[in-house]
């Protein structure tokens, strides 16, 4: 498209202000050092010493992120990191402006649009760390204004261009391979509208430019052989060195495959409504129009409308049956193509409107811009933070307390990542053995000491005969006896019922990562005659959670749940006093927030609450012991 000099100002004054906008509101939120997010430790430890993260590899950005790191000097290097995470996101609201102004012309609703892209809530709260979500999306919209580019001009070399990012993105995050494959699907039901048309030779050149940056993917079987601490993938089955399949089985991600199509088709609707829901919340205006009445885009822009709707049913044909815990951020490219579509919808708007009355055409130019008002609004709560080196203090105080030459075992990734990090890029307590509860061995227990950060390892295997006996708020070690000590005879309560002396939680000043655990003390006497038939039982209930069978262990949100440690045998025939020192856990995949805890004698011959209405009657007798903050990042 050639553009006259008197209206090249639109462009660059568009331009600059849907990058440099951005760029100044997400730079503060930016975290300058280690916190808990999701895989951020993982790839900041592999890119610095340029081995293989978690499989799907993500060379492209691991290798990138070295460079980076290497040429950026300033900040920690987790902020360099984070950076230039976060330097995606105005990279992808500029693509977002560029390519509506190739198609509409229009400055005000493209700058709009490209702010109502940039402000989702989602890829705002993935974009303060070393993550790759946005770095996706960014290849995905210049994918996208290389072909509008090559349709408006009909430059091959912009086709070609095309074919190229495909290639990074599929060294990097193969979500967009696979909303190519339904994008081609709609080329070739657009092919009658298409306003160029590449040739044979086109696609050739295109497809083998694609190959080209596949070549990043060689690094990762020539240094998976040189792993460092326990961070052993291979050890799960994904060596990528040890031979051709295993190689294309890590680069899939087919240790995932349990994960994929999990979700029954009949529950796809309700999940889209759940999608379609979130979505509305992040993206506002923009985006129930662009899925209400974006498809009116399509007598104007029926190629671009074809290509991309086959992207988004691609899209949404996938991840709405993917199980993984975080698929929320999967679901970001395609709420961005429906918010393209609504600032295209709105753009067919403004044109008739403008024809009937002036004030009108400027109330439509409104909708766009409020929009990405509602969006900021909606996500300032989530990524402004008072204290962003508290994850650093937990990490280092971790660390610190875990003895020497121990095995330290964790159970959730984002403080794994993060402590593999820390080693990694500062050398520090190198002797700690920090292993994924994924890949624990029992026989780590005859070989050094044991301790977990983490005291939700219950969930994923039986310790038997280990117990976790916390040292330290934040610290437990593995022993063979359980977590209860008789102290004394108790001659003050003749009556046989237990009674409880004390019991309270022992929580950091801080409050606790919801990946973490929560001491709790007990002092209880019990006929000891009869000590084995009785333990104490922990309640646990976020606090706004309704108790039901929807929010219980057995859904996976983890709303509430529940710990119980029985007495051992006392050979005493009298009243005891025991007293217990108990690791409870803060269940990894629970929402941030404050929580509560209510703790009660229970007889071991009654049941443990396997529902909700088993744990509201429960919940009702127990005795509150307080509230703990629960944090996330």
């Amino acid at each position: 498209m050639i553009v006259s000099k008197n209206v090249k100002w639109r462009w660059w004054f568009g331009a600059f202000s849907a990058f440099l906008v951005p760029f100044a509101i997400y730079l503060p939120t930016v975290y300058p050092t280690y916190c808990f997010f999701s895989d951020s430790g993982d790839f900041i430890a592999s890119s610095e010493l340029l081995m293989p993260p978690h499989p799907t590899g993500y060379p492209w950005f691991c290798m990138l992120g070295k460079l980076f790191a290497m040429l950026f000097p300033f900040g920690e290097v987790p902020f360099r990191y984070g950076f230039l995470t976060m330097l995606f996101v105005p990279l992808t609201s500029l693509m977002a402006f560029l390519l509506l102004m190739e198609l509409t012309d229009n400055a005000p609703i493209s700058v709009a649009t490209s702010w109502a892209v940039a402000f989702g809530s989602t890829l705002w709260f993935g974009s303060v760390a070393a993550e790759v979500y946005n770095s996706n999306l960014f290849l995905t919209m210049l994918t996208l204004y290389a072909l509008v580019k090559f349709w408006r001009t009909g430059d091959k070399r912009w086709f070609y261009s095309a074919g190229l990012t495909v290639g990074f993105g599929a060294a990097h995050h193969l979500t967009l391979p696979l909303m190519v494959v339904g994008g081609l699907i709609g080329f070739v039901i657009a092919w009658h509208w298409l306003p160029k048309k590449p040739s044979p030779q086109d696609w050739l050149v295109a497809f083998l430019l694609a190959c080209l940056p596949l070549t990043y993917y060689a690094y990762l079987p020539i240094r998976a052989p040189k792993p460092y601490g326990y961070r052993l993938w291979q050890l799960t089955g994904d060596d990528p060195a040890k031979s051709f399949k295993d190689f294309v089985k890590y680069v899939l991600g087919l240790r995932f495959r349990y994960m994929m199509g999990v979700t029954p088709v009949s529950q796809y609707p309700r999940r889209f409504v759940d999608w379609f829901r979130q979505g509305a919340y992040e993206y506002t205006l923009l985006f129930v129009a662009g899925m209400l009445f974006g498809w009116l885009s399509v007598l104007r822009f029926t190629a671009f409308w074809l290509v991309t709707l086959g992207m988004f049913l691609a899209h949404l044909a996938f991840y709405l049956g993917y199980g993984v815990p975080d698929i929320v951020y999967f679901y970001t490219p395609a709420w961005t193509i429906a918010v393209l579509w609504g600032g295209l919808a709105l753009f067919c708007l403004w044109d008739w409107a403008k024809r009937v009355h002036g004030l009108l055409a400027v109330a439509v130019l409104a909708i766009p811009f409020v929009s990405a008002e509602f969006s900021v609004a909606n996500a300032m709560p989530m990524v402004w933070q008072t204290d962003k080196f508290r994850g650093r203090r937990y990490l280092e105080t971790v660390l610190r307390d875990t003895p020497q030459n121990a095995a330290l075992l964790v159970s959730i990734d984002d403080v794994l990542f993060n402590l593999w990090a820390i080693q990694a890029v500062e050398n520090k307590r190198t002797d700690v053995l920090v292993v994924s509860v994924y890949q624990w061995q029992p026989i780590l227990l005859l070989m050094r000491k044991v301790v977990s950060t983490t005291a939700d390892v219950y969930r994923f295997f039986n310790p038997y005969p280990w117990h976790l006996r916390p040292v330290k708020p934040w610290l437990a070690e593995f022993d063979e006896l359980p977590p209860v000590e008789i102290v004394k005879q108790c001659k003050e309560h003749p009556s046989p019922a237990p009674v409880v002396h004390r019991s309270k939680l022992v929580v950091p000043p801080e409050g606790v990562h919801i990946g973490t655990m929560v001491v709790a003390e007990v002092e209880m006497c019990v006929d000891g005659k009869v000590a084995t038939d009785w333990g104490y039982l922990w309640l646990i209930c976020r606090q706004g959670t309704a108790i039901t069978d929807a929010t219980g262990p057995s859904s996976q949100s983890w709303g509430w749940w529940w710990f119980y440690q029985p007495f051992p045998a006392a050979d005493e025939g009298e009243r005891i006093l025991f007293k217990l020192k108990v690791a409870l856990p803060l269940v990894s995949n629970a929402i941030p927030g404050y929580f509560e805890f209510r703790g009660m004698p229970h007889p071991r011959i009654e049941p443990l609450p396997n529902n909700a209405s088993q744990m509201q009657i429960l919940w009702n007798k127990a005795t509150q012991l307080g509230t703990v903050l629960g944090w996330g990042r």
